[in-house]
């Protein structure tokens, strides 16, 4: 069950059955895609209803894949609450080493502020689906040599479990075989690693949209 608080009103999300429900409770139960949700949303704020129930049958994944995105900008009392941008970098423990990674690592961490993006950077090993599954990120960059085994089966685990959005970074040189096993495994843009930066921003912000 997940409570979501608008100003002084309340939103819950849950499975039928998890919770009690009494007759000033709105019920709502026809939620099914993120543009259900935006539809939905402002007829929420419209009324005086304190407090709504949603429905769904897999509250976790309602939330995380559909309920959540929506809201990456939301009115609040006061002005406009802003969700970051939640970015996590994976790249094996000899490429972090590299001056070009160095760079896009730092260049994000500066640049957060202004775009308003959180950045993070983990390894290929163990603690890789723990970041992803702890820090929840909405964009996972990977440096994905030659369809590297570890980044491809990195790219299903986040697909499957969280729905994030993946770019994933190669040589300029990769070939076409393995461009196509790397979308295949979920990736939604691939680059070469000799894009230019403002080109990056520019299809790391596309995938935001």
């Amino acid at each position: 069950m997940y409570e979501v608080f608008f100003n002084d009103r309340k939103i819950i999300i849950a499975a039928k059955g998890e919770i009690t429900i009494n007759k000033s409770i709105q019920i709502v139960d026809n939620l099914l895609t993120r543009n259900d949700v935006k539809k939905w949303f402002p007829q929420f704020v419209s009324n005086d209803i304190q407090e709504v129930v949603i429905l769904n049958p897999a509250p976790e994944i309602f939330f995380k894949n559909i309920f959540q995105p929506v809201f990456r900008q939301i009115k609040a009392a006061g002005g406009v609450v802003v969700r970051r941008k939640k970015i996590l970098f994976i790249f094996s423990s000899q490429i972090l080493k590299y001056i070009y990674v160095s760079f896009l690592v730092h260049f994000f961490q500066k640049l957060r502020t202004e775009e308003n993006f959180i950045s993070d950077t983990v390894c290929y090993d163990r603690k890789a689906k723990y970041k992803i599954l702890t820090f929840a990120p909405d964009l996972i960059v990977t440096y994905t040599i030659s369809a590297h085994d570890n980044a491809l089966q990195l790219i299903r685990f986040a697909k499957k479990t969280g729905g994030c959005r993946v770019l994933s970074i190669v040589e300029k040189n990769i070939s076409r075989e393995n461009i196509a096993h790397i979308k295949a495994a979920g990736s939604d843009a691939v680059v070469a690693r000799c894009i230019n930066i403002n080109e990056l921003v520019e299809k790391i912000n596309s995938l935001f949209k």
